[in-house]
């Protein structure tokens, strides 16, 4: 949250400006923040996909590739934050109404 001190309020955290993340101001970034989980964080620079509106499931419109270190850092800002509580709920609801069935 130092570093990126925009996601400390939940609008920028849930829907990902992918713009700002790959400008190249963004990309120095999180290059910095990336290079200090290089030992620590195996397969750290690896390419994965990050949904980029957390209330919507993955689809090719909502993934964006971003690094094993930027997903592990984004989507434990978006537990902490209870941001990814939503997805949860909706599969509660479908499991409560499949079990009603």
């Amino acid at each position: 949250m130092t570093q990126f001190p925009e996601f400390k309020f939940e609008e920028p955290l849930r829907v990902l400006d992918e713009d700002a993340m790959k400008s190249p101001e963004g990309k120095a970034r999180w290059r910095k923040f990336i290079m200090a989980y290089e030992k620590t964080l195996a397969d750290y620079n690896f390419g994965t996909l990050i949904r980029k509106d957390a209330h919507r499931e993955y689809a090719e419109d909502n993934s964006i590739l971003v690094t094993r270190c930027q997903f592990v850092a984004l989507e434990v800002a978006r537990n902490k934050a209870g941001i990814n509580d939503y997805i949860y709920e909706q599969a509660q609801k479908r499991k409560a109404e499949a079990a009603k069935k």
